[in-house]
């Protein structure tokens, strides 16, 4: 059930605020992240494992990079081939995924109110306003063609909840007062938006992708098992 990773660093690409390089480095792995800054990461341990880098520009290392994890990151990205086609280049091999999904109950509910001229759900969805918003949306088949494109084959997948009770509080393009007219509500529907994900029914999706044995040349040396568990612990 657990893939095989080969050993090498893991590189959390898009690091935030660290959380998920923290849950790593407990972990007892050999990890590091980038950002395009590294400030916003409180903990100083964790910081100093993490470096700047040139938006969409590739970490300087000197080890080899195996294994990437990119969360909530080729969303934002104008051009995903080109930035799949720069880890493959770099020789990473595999690759965790996580991003929102088209089909989520979420998105489903603000195309819907869209159309009936309510657009701000949408809006926030996409991040509208941000200095790094959402660029594309992806549906699962959609992810996974973008990737088999490049060699990287789906592994395994596991739905992420992410909006529950604080959906009120999400919608930050909605006015203060209309939030709290609508409060129950939108509490209910943040809510029922949670129990889905039981049903797979999530806004987002961790997608596990490795290469295809012919797309990349193949090392048997150093192999380490490294559970998806472990790598998700930031999500479990």
């Amino acid at each position: 059930m657990p893939p095989e990773f080969q050993s090498g660093d893991i590189l959390d690409y898009g690091c935030g605020q660290g959380l998920f390089l923290a849950s790593l480095l407990k972990a007892g792995r050999h990890a590091f992240g980038c950002d395009i800054e590294i400030d916003q990461i409180v903990n100083p341990a964790v910081r100093s494992q993490a470096v700047e880098i040139q938006p969409w520009g590739f970490p300087p290392v000197a080890s080899v990079i195996l294994t990437v994890s990119i969360l909530d990151v080729i969303e934002h990205h104008v051009n995903p081939n080109a930035f799949l086609l720069m880890l493959k280049n770099h020789g990473v091999r595999h690759i965790v995924c996580k991003v929102p999904i088209v089909e989520g109950p979420l998105y489903v509910l603000s195309t819907m109110l869209a159309r009936f001229r309510i657009p701000s759900t949408l809006y926030g969805l996409y991040e509208v306003g941000d200095p790094a918003p959402h660029v594309t949306y992806f549906s699962r088949p959609g992810i996974t063609t973008l990737f088999q494109k490049h060699g990287f084959r789906l592994r395994k997948t596991m739905p992420i909840t992410e909006v529950g009770a604080e959906l009120p509080r999400r919608m930050r393009t909605v006015s203060v007062a209309v939030r709290s007219m609508l409060y129950p509500f939108l509490w209910l529907a943040g809510m029922s938006l949670a129990a889905l994900s039981t049903f797979g029914k999530s806004d987002s999706q961790v997608f596990y992708f490795s290469g295809d044995e012919h797309s990349f040349s193949s090392s048997k040396s150093g192999l380490k098992k490294l559970s998806l568990g472990t790598l998700l612990l930031a999500f479990t």
